[in-house]
């Protein structure tokens, strides 16, 4: 199994995770609930490490099967580590660490 097919797909849908968080970001920004920062923080570092792997990894040939078992799962333990947050109760680990997320944008209608 080659190692370095396996960072530079991940480093792939880290990025593609970045972009959703970019524009999770926008819409706090826009509606101003005070985690625009965190989300902002949480992208910025996906980017990065996003990036970092996809320049120092290339993909010469196609996957193999082994190695597509071993994206899938590499990808759903990273995406749910570094994860966005869904407003519930499943928040992903990075933009709960750089922020406030504490409240759901729907506690204000939830019944007491």
């Amino acid at each position: 199994m080659r190692r370095r097919h396996l960072v530079h797909v991940v480093s792939l849908i880290l990025l593609a995770l970045s972009g959703a968080l970019g524009l999770t970001f926008l819409v706090a920004l826009a509606y101003g609930d005070g985690d625009a920062g965190a989300f902002a923080v949480s992208g910025a570092v996906l980017v990065i490490v996003g990036l970092v792997g996809y320049w120092r990894t290339r993909l010469e040939r196609d996957l193999t099967v082994r190695e597509g078992y071993a994206v899938v799962s590499l990808a759903w333990l990273a995406v749910g580590a570094a994860g966005d947050d869904d407003g519930g109760s499943n928040r992903g680990a990075l933009p709960a660490c750089s922020g406030s997320l504490t409240t759901s944008p729907w506690a204000p209608w939830a019944r007491p």
